[in-house]
């Protein structure tokens, strides 16, 4: 069978339900049938690298969640009510962060946002038992939000910290931690709603 992709780009820092159900719409109004329905929570920001005492704008606050927590609920919940009516199996896999479960310097925005979805997801478990939901944590993986923690972070131990690990070439590829996460799908191990985390530090 001949595989297809298409793509559909969306501004996430400004969420719109109605926006999103039409996509849905689109996508599956295509006059095919379908036994899995996927999606994987992975657009976000790391956010101002900042001591927590300096975020004081509710402006800042706001983008932040708007991109990083309300589009990721809203498009889930879209998502879900829109497959659940004819999609036996669907699965949900949210890209967590070991910053969502342990505190690190400047990183007020970004671990406060993956701690708050993991436990939406969580509950989300809790509620929705047929659907498998898996929470996972990719490691430090040399992407360009990983050079802006280096670059931008005001947190001197911080800094040093991702420096060593891309100096000592000890952080992840993307290939690397993907391959991890499809591993741990195929498998199956795991209880719906769990956090499994590449280097099982949570």
């Amino acid at each position: 069978m001949e595989n297809h992709t298409t793509t559909y780009v969306r501004d996430l820092s400004k969420p719109n339900i109605e926006d999103y159900k039409k996509l849905i719409d689109e996508i599956l109004n295509d006059g095919k049938s379908y036994n899995n329905a996927i999606i994987f929570h992975n657009a976000g920001q790391v956010g101002a690298l900042v001591n927590a005492v300096k975020l004081n704008r509710l402006e800042t606050w706001q983008n932040y969640y708007d991109l990083n927590l309300f589009s990721v609920a809203l498009l889930n919940s879209t998502f879900l009510e829109k497959c659940k009516e004819n999609i036996p199996n669907i699965y949900v896999i949210n890209i967590s962060s070991l910053c969502g479960h342990k505190p690190f310097a400047n990183m007020a925005l970004y671990g406060s946002g993956k701690a708050a979805r993991d436990l939406y997801f969580s509950v989300l478990a809790t509620e929705e038992p047929d659907i498998n939901i898996l929470k996972y944590c990719p490691g430090p993986v040399d992407t360009a939000m990983f050079n802006e923690v280096i670059d931008n972070a005001q947190n001197i131990d911080l800094k040093a910290q991702f420096q060593e690990m891309k100096s000592n070439a000890t952080v992840l590829t993307t290939k690397q931690t993907i391959e991890k996460l499809f591993e741990i799908l195929e498998s199956g191990k795991y209880k719906s709603g769990d956090l499994v985390d590449y280097f099982d530090r949570v």
